[in-house]
């Protein structure tokens, strides 16, 4: 019996990471005073059922953005996925943190895309007998989904309650992307466009 080899495994799995990739396009609309407004403190909040999807979302904004002056705060470090809060206790935990910028990113759709790949046939023959040999190979004929996912980001300011800064996003991956890959294209996407709208200092 043949063992695996380790480090053909890593290679293997960080072939496969490499590949998995996803674009995102972000529409969005600016309110008119939200380029005054300065922000410090951001919390953006995936409200996902799958923890590991909403950490990686999350997270992702705090690793894109390399800006100074503003920094994003996951949600999940302010209020508790697994406590219940009414209205005012989230309030309350929000200005406990000193957050001023809330990000809400709600998920409108998910889905895949699949296409079949044309099917190929080669016969390749030998001269190893009076009659020759010939072998047909057939290659393709299989299907390949690629993930998709459409997003709606509004950003509010908490001292006000009002929403400054609106947007639809629509990603899509690859056929090696997963959820993770969506969520993390995402993340990158908003926060380019909100230094391109003028509502963070870019970085």
């Amino acid at each position: 019996m043949s063992r695996l080899n380790p480090q053909r495994c890593a290679v293997t799995v960080a072939l496969v990471v490499a590949a998995a990739c996803a674009h995102t396009n972000v529409s969005s609309l600016t309110a008119p005073d939200a380029v005054r407004l300065q922000f410090r403190r951001i919390m953006v909040s995936v409200p996902l059922t799958d923890l590991e999807v909403r950490r990686a979302a999350e997270d992702q904004f705090v690793s894109t953005y390399h800006g100074t002056g503003v920094q994003f705060i996951p949600s999940y470090r302010v209020l508790f996925p697994g406590n219940s809060y009414t209205p005012d206790e989230a309030q309350a935990e929000i200005v406990r943190d000193s957050i001023d910028g809330a990000l809400f990113i709600s998920l409108n759709n998910a889905g895949s895309s699949a296409y079949r790949t044309p099917t190929n046939t080669s016969t390749a023959c030998t001269a190893t007998s009076y009659y020759g040999q010939c072998s047909s190979t057939t290659t393709g004929g299989y299907d390949i989904h690629k993930p998709w996912a459409s997003f709606t980001a509004n950003l509010f300011d908490t001292r006000t309650g009002q929403s400054v800064w609106v947007a639809s996003e629509r990603t899509g991956g690859n056929a090696y992307a997963n959820a993770r890959t969506l969520v993390r294209s995402m993340a990158r996407a908003t926060v380019q466009k909100m230094e391109k709208d003028g509502v963070i200092p870019k970085g």
